[in-house]
């Protein structure tokens, strides 16, 4: 038998052999696997500064794996070794690893670099915590900073990329990460790649595929048992079940996202309440609404929900949405800015404001704001007297609206249209409806438009293969289809 001083060179090799099966094991065997590896590794180490080394990474892998108290021991363990500092490149991927599972504090903690993953890795955090403008601002420098190898971060970046607005550019890259997340099995990714491109697909894409991604996200969330991520992408269905306007899934979905202990989430929630009452044309109600509107960077649509119940928000209120108004580097909430500003001017002076606010939406490919621009513009041309202009933005409004499949919007802008005078064909709307649909038909409508075979929508759902093809019958009898082609184009574009 060797004694440990004739053994060390042995155990260091062993660490490092350890260290490199981990990287795998992120893959195969999972987060758990890795965090496990390189805890032992970092036992087995010689030196402090492979320690530490090994200690960050078997933290990073420990957050991703929901091992949340083991993450920050093992951050507590490398802390105390003060002769050795991480890497930036270690501690920056900790760092975005803690922000992906939901740890704010230990990311902005152990984001200590300048580089693009630590801006990154505090922006996400800080938006969790509430900060808004500051971390808006450092996302926008980390996602565009130098290329990022990194699985994590690439995801971490197209979350980044969707939550300050560039949909298209977040969904090309989450679509590339989720397919090499099944390449390699890095399953404990999923659901944070998921979530992220469901959000995406929600600000540009028609309500029907947006929400087969968001039940997509939503199941993978809970068979991993990853409660952070399943509260946002139950947040993000309600936001789409808000603007299509069913407010029982909304409500449902609203349920689901509890506790709201993340601020993204919070926002998304309070967003889907107060779209559900915008679509809807009802007043809500406003107790909901007063912490979203009296913050220090007031949620846009809560500003909007109060001012259509006739309540003028405050000149504090008014000086942030004007704030908003100016920055540039934002152009979507500068739009959103603007078209509250042209809510509330004056007759002679309310044009400017809506063609300001069209000319920004042009920089920020979001359909459903576009719309909603459109038909406030319409609205209050109509209602200063000018029917004839106010034809044309409402006819965009009302084309959208139909194409994306928000219904109580389509009918707001059609009622403001006939308004003007213009006579609108008139639409069956019992027959082939989704309105017809159960529940259950319309998860199952659902899965089938994601491409789903009937013994994968069986799966998914927890059904019967017979109970598959009963609802589908059903379905098809309900939409007035005789072919899968023709409810899958039907689901997409109602």
């Amino acid at each position: 038998m060797h004694s440990p001083a004739s053994t060390v060179h042995n155990a260091e090799d062993l660490a490092c052999a350890l260290e490199t099966m981990a990287v795998g094991a992120r893959g195969r065997s999972g987060s758990a696997a890795a965090t496990a590896a390189l805890e032992w590794a970092a036992s087995l180490s010689t030196c402090d500064s492979a320690r530490v080394r090994r200690l960050y990474a078997a933290a990073g892998d420990a957050a991703i794996a929901g091992e949340h108290a083991r993450a920050r021991e093992l951050l507590a363990e490398a802390d105390r070794l003060p002769t050795a500092e991480p890497a930036a490149e270690t501690a920056a991927e900790t760092a975005i690893a803690a922000a992906l599972a939901g740890l704010p504090e230990v990311a902005i903690t152990h984001a200590r670099g300048t580089t693009g993953a630590d801006d990154l890795a505090r922006g996400l955090a800080l938006l969790q915590t509430g900060g808004v403008r500051e971390g808006t601002a450092l996302i926008r420098s980390g996602v565009a900073a130098a290329h990022r190898p990194s699985l994590r971060a690439r995801i971490a970046t197209g979350l980044g990329l969707t939550l300050i607005g560039e949909h298209r550019a977040a969904l090309h890259t989450l679509s590339a990460a989720i397919e090499d997340v099944w390449r390699t099995g890095a399953i404990r990714l999923l659901p944070a790649a998921l979530c992220g491109k469901a959000h995406a697909m929600a600000a540009v894409e028609p309500i029907g595929l947006a929400l087969s991604a968001a039940d997509e996200a939503t199941a993978v969330a809970r068979l991993t048992e990853d409660s952070f991520w399943l509260r946002r992408a139950t947040a993000v269905t309600a936001v789409l079940h808000a603007v299509r306007g069913d407010p029982d899934l909304c409500h449902a979905a609203i349920e689901l996202a509890a506790p709201q202990d993340d601020a993204v989430t919070r926002g998304w929630v309070t967003d889907a309440i107060d779209l559900l009452d915008l679509g809807l044309g009802r007043s809500g109600d406003p107790g909901h609404r007063t912490p979203a509107v009296d913050g220090p960077d007031p949620r846009l649509d809560a500003v909007e929900a109060q001012l259509r119940t006739g309540r003028h928000p405050s000149a504090r209120v008014m000086g942030a949405v004007e704030r908003i108004s100016r920055d540039a580097d934002s152009p979507l909430p500068a739009a959103r800015a603007w078209r509250i500003r042209g809510l509330l001017a004056a007759p002679a002076e309310f044009p400017s404001c809506f063609v300001t606010a069209l000319h920004l939406h042009r920089s920020a490919e979001q359909p459903f704001e576009t719309a909603r621009t459109l038909l406030a513009y319409g609205e209050r041309l109509r209602r200063t007297g000018r029917r004839a202009g106010a034809r044309r933005p409402l006819r965009e409004a009302l084309e959208v609206f139909e194409r994306l499949g928000a219904r109580p919007w389509a009918a707001r802008a059609a009622a403001e249209l006939a308004a003007t005078g213009e006579h609108l064909p008139r639409h069956e709307v019992a027959a082939g409806s989704t309105h017809a649909l159960t529940t259950q038909e319309l998860q199952v409508t659902r899965a089938v438009a994601a491409g789903l075979t009937n013994r994968e929508v069986a799966q998914t759902l927890f059904l019967s293969h017979k109970t598959v093809e009963f609802h589908l019958g059903n379905i098809f009898r309900k939409l007035g289809v005789r072919r899968r082609a023709q409810l899958v184009h039907h689901f997409l574009h109602e």
